[in-house]
């Protein structure tokens, strides 16, 4: 598969259609032999001797030397893993929106669903988790690449506070907010006769989308018609609180989107059972591990999906290394 590397690191196919990636993957387990059992799904696993698994389905029970766990965030994956003496972290979201609280910021953005910022800083309040990358303004609340790698990097804290606490955003992540009160200052006089609405005549036109300008406007000044004011109007105050808004707008949030949109989940089986270099149990022999079921998840761009084929490809290489090792005389 021909694969693409975006601006902000994010890897995908040149096809832009997961479809290739299905393909590939269908087309080698057919070449290999790999066979493949639908709607039969496993009731029970137990470990008959020292050297054998008993696998048990509806149809039929499967004995093998060396079995592997690769069930992703499917709750029956976690409790083969506990019956198998295993510690597992509980499972929550990871990779999704944020939905804003109800509110003034909530109401203004929900007018901007659709539009995109190039560039932001984008940090949790009370801790120290921040990323920085596109940022996608939605019905709801946030999306784009910053806000679901925070929310990956993020997801222990924000599941612990269930979801409720406050985003603050930069919009100028290239500049501190003193450079940017010094701007604006250069700016008001430049433009004084200008209405601070104007578009032709707005700052960091290259940066921030008009419409975004007009609502931080809305937000940062404390005036009936803030649209109304002309850059000469404007006072060391009211320039300082557009500074801030650019550079530190607090965002409320109470929780996350409710689409369904989260698609990887944090948790799982703990690293310290579990062999990194093989992927084997280190408290059953026999047993190896792969993919989401492992306490490990990742930012978006292809790097979950390399994760599980990675760790699919070594798990399975040392399964069948410790079948024949152990069928060895």
């Amino acid at each position: 598969v021909e694969l693409k590397l975006e601006d902000d690191g994010r890897m995908f196919p040149k096809t832009d259609d997961a479809r290739t990636v299905t393909t590939a993957l269908e087309s080698a387990a057919q070449k290999n032999g790999v066979q493949v059992h639908f709607k039969e799904p496993v009731q029970s696993i137990t470990k008959q001797n020292s050297v054998s698994w008993s696998v048990s389905t509806k149809l039929h029970t499967y004995v093998c030397e060396a079995l592997i766990l690769c069930t992703g965030s499917a709750p029956a994956g976690y409790r083969f893993a506990q019956d198998l003496g295993h510690k597992v972290h509980p499972p929550y979201p990871s990779l999704f929106s944020f939905r804003l609280a109800k509110g003034k910021e909530k109401n203004l953005f929900s007018d901007l669903a659709g539009i995109s910022l190039s560039q932001v800083l984008l940090s949790l309040q009370g801790t120290r988790h921040k990323q920085q990358g596109p940022l996608l303004l939605t019905h709801n609340g946030l999306s784009g690449p910053a806000a679901l790698r925070l929310s990956a990097f993020a997801a222990r804290d924000l599941a612990q506070n269930q979801y409720c606490g406050t985003l603050c955003l930069s919009t100028l992540p290239h500049l501190k907010n003193a450079a940017v009160l010094n701007l604006l200052q250069e700016h008001k006089f430049k433009a004084s006769s200008q209405k601070i609405s104007s578009k032709k005549y707005r700052p960091f036109a290259d940066r921030i989308p008009y419409r975004f300008w007009l609502i931080l406007i809305l937000l940062a000044l404390d005036h009936t018609k803030p649209t109304e004011l002309r850059w000469a109007d404007l006072s060391k105050i009211h320039l300082t609180a557009l500074a801030n808004a650019l550079t530190d707008l607090h965002l409320p949030f109470d929780g996350k989107d409710t689409n369904k949109d989260e698609f990887v989940t944090a948790g799982g089986v703990s690293l310290s059972q579990v062999d990194i270099r093989t992927m084997a149990s280190k408290v059953q022999p026999g047993l190896f591990f792969a993919g989401e079921l492992l306490d490990i998840d990742a930012v978006t761009g292809g790097f979950n999906f390399q994760h599980c084929w990675t760790s699919g490809h070594i798990a399975g290489s040392e399964a069948a290394a410790f079948v024949l090792s152990s069928s060895s005389p």
